[in-house]
C-alpha cells in the first residue's frame, strides 16, 4: 500500500510539473543544488523601406525593356557587352571575292514580365572605349558609347505571332529578335583580320580592337526580356573544298557564318533604372516593399539594447525569425515575390556578392519562401544574437533583406550559390505588431550554495 501511495504521489507531482510556465522547464531533471531556468520573451522589432543604388550583378543573363507597375513603379532594363572569339580565330581563307554578305545581332530569351504583345524596340549603339569591370548596375552607359551612332534596331513583341507553330513547338526553338547591322561594318572586322591578324589572337586583344555594342530599350512600355544570349554574326560565302567519292577534290560555294558571342570570358555590364519609388519609400505603417532588380530593400531594427538587459547572463537556446509576406497583387501582369531572402548587414553586402560567398548561419542566413504561409523563414538566428549581446551594445542592430537566386544541390541541399536577384519582382513585408516580432527562448544556470 505504501508504494502505491508513493506511486501516486509521484504522478502527481508530475502532472503539477508539466502545468508549470516555462521558467520551471527542466528543474524536475536538476540536483536539489542546481537549477536551469528557462525563459520565453517575444522582442518588438521596428522595419522600414530603404532605396538600393545598385547591385553587383556579374552575368551574361542581360534584362531588356520598360514596364511600370502600378504599385512597383517604374524599371527600365539595358545592357553593355563585349564578345568573345576563340584564341587565334580566322575567317575562312577564300570568302569569295573577299566580300561580306551582310551582319547583324540576335538577342536571344525565353522568360519575360509583361504583356507579351506589346510593341517593344531596340536599338544597338556602337561602344567607343574600353568596358571597365565595373558590374554595378548604376553605370551611366553614355560613358562608354556615341549615342550618335547607331548600328540598328529592331521592333519586337516577346511572343512573335509570325513564327509558325511548327518552328516554336521545337524543342530546339529559342525566341529571339534580329537587328540588322551596316554591312561596312563586317567588312571591317574581315578585313582587319587580313592586315592585322594578331587583333584575333586572344579575347583581350579583340576588344581591345572592337570594345562592344549597348543594346537598348528605345520604345515601349509593359515588357522586359531576360536575355539569355546575345550574338553577333557575319555572314559570307566562300570557297568549300570535300573530298568526292573516287578521293577527287570537289569544291562548291558555301554559306558560312562568324558568330561573336557573349560569354563569361569577356565583361557584361547590366544598365538599371528603378523611377516612381515614393510611395514604396514613404512611411507606412503596415508594410515595407522589396522590389528586384536594384529597387528597393527592407531594413529591420533588431532591438540589442532591449534584449541585453533582458538576456543578460542567459544563453540564447532558439530565436525563430520569421518574415511575413502578402499576397502577390490583384491585377494583370503582378510582380511575383523573390522566391529567396538573404539577412544580412547592410555593410557587408557589397563583399558578401562580389567574393561569391555562402551564408554561414552565423552573420548571414538564407529563406525560401513559402507560398502556403506566405513567409520567409530563416530558422533559428541565436547564434546571431548571443554574439551581438556578449558585450552591452552602444546601438541596435541593422540587418537587411536582399532579395536572392540561391542554387541549392538537389541530393544532399547544400546551397552552391547565391546571387542577387536579378529578375523583375516585388512584394510587401507585413510590418506591424502581430509579425514583426522576434521570439526567444533562453536559458539561465542557477547554482545553489
Amino acid at each position: 500500500m505504501k508504494n502505491k501511495l508513493l506511486l501516486l504521489s509521484s504522478l502527481f507531482l508530475i502532472l503539477i510539473g508539466c502545468n508549470d510556465d516555462l521558467s520551471d522547464v527542466g528543474t524536475s531533471m536538476q540536483p536539489d543544488k542546481d537549477k536551469i531556468t528557462s525563459f520565453a520573451d517575444t522582442f518588438d522589432m521596428k522595419s522600414k523601406t530603404i532605396q538600393v543604388d545598385s547591385i553587383y550583378a556579374k552575368t551574361i543573363d542581360g534584362l531588356l525593356g520598360n514596364f511600370t507597375d502600378p504599385v512597383y513603379g517604374q524599371l527600365k532594363a539595358d545592357y553593355v557587352c563585349q564578345f568573345y572569339i576563340p584564341d587565334e580565330y580566322k575567317f575562312p581563307e577564300k570568302v569569295v571575292n573577299a566580300k561580306i554578305d551582310s551582319i547583324d545581332l540576335k538577342v536571344f530569351y525565353r522568360s519575360w514580365i509583361g504583356d507579351s504583345l506589346t510593341p517593344m524596340q531596340a536599338t544597338a549603339y556602337l561602344v567607343t572605349s574600353q568596358l571597365k569591370k565595373d558590374y554595378y548596375t548604376n553605370i551611366d552607359p553614355k560613358e562608354f558609347c556615341d549615342m550618335n551612332t547607331v548600328l540598328g534596331n529592331a521592333t519586337y513583341t516577346s511572343y512573335d505571332r509570325t513564327v509558325p507553330d511548327s518552328v516554336r513547338n521545337n524543342s530546339n526553338f529559342v525566341p529571339h529578335f534580329t537587328m540588322k547591322f551596316p554591312r561596312e561594318l563586317g567588312q571591317k572586322l574581315y578585313d582587319e583580320s587580313l592586315k592585322n591578324p594578331s587583333i584575333f589572337e586572344t579575347p583581350e586583344k579583340f576588344a581591345e580592337y572592337f570594345p562592344g555594342i549597348y543594346v537598348s530599350n528605345t520604345f515601349g512600355d509593359g515588357n522586359i526580356l531576360k536575355v539569355e544570349l546575345t550574338h553577333m554574326n557575319v555572314y559570307y560565302k566562300y570557297e568549300k573544298t570535300v573530298k568526292g567519292s573516287a578521293g577527287q577534290d570537289s569544291t562548291y560555294i558555301a554559306d558560312g557564318v562568324t558568330i561573336f558571342n557573349v560569354t563569361p570570358e569577356i565583361i557584361q555590364l547590366n544598365h538599371v533604372v528603378n523611377s516612381d519609388l515614393s510611395e514604396l519609400l514613404a512611411p507606412n505603417n503596415e508594410y515595407t516593399f522589396l522590389k528586384t532588380p536594384a529597387g528597393v530593400y527592407t531594413e529591420m531594427e533588431l532591438p540589442l539594447q532591449e534584449m541585453y538587459k533582458t538576456l543578460e547572463g542567459r544563453i540564447i537556446n532558439e530565436a525563430s525569425l520569421k518574415v511575413k509576406v502578402t499576397n502577390k497583387e490583384d491585377y494583370k501582369y503582378a510582380l511575383d515575390p523573390p522566391s529567396y531572402l538573404l539577412l544580412i548587414e547592410q555593410d557587408s553586402i557589397k563583399t558578401f556578392f562580389e567574393d561569391q560567398k555562402l551564408p554561414d548561419n552565423k552573420s548571414s542566413y538564407l529563406a525560401a519562401l513559402s507560398k502556403n504561409e506566405l513567409s520567409y523563414n530563416f530558422g533559428n538566428i541565436a547564434t546571431l544574437l548571443q554574439e551581438k549581446i556578449k558585450e552591452e551594445p552602444k546601438t541596435n542592430l541593422n540587418y537587411v533583406l536582399v532579395p536572392v537566386s540561391a542554387s541549392i544541390s538537389q541530393t544532399q541541399g547544400t546551397i552552391l550559390s547565391v546571387k542577387h536577384y536579378f529578375y523583375p519582382s516585388g512584394v510587401k513585408i507585413r510590418k506591424d505588431k502581430d509579425y514583426m516580432q522576434l521570439k526567444v527562448i533562453s536559458s539561465k544556470f542557477n547554482r545553489n550554495q
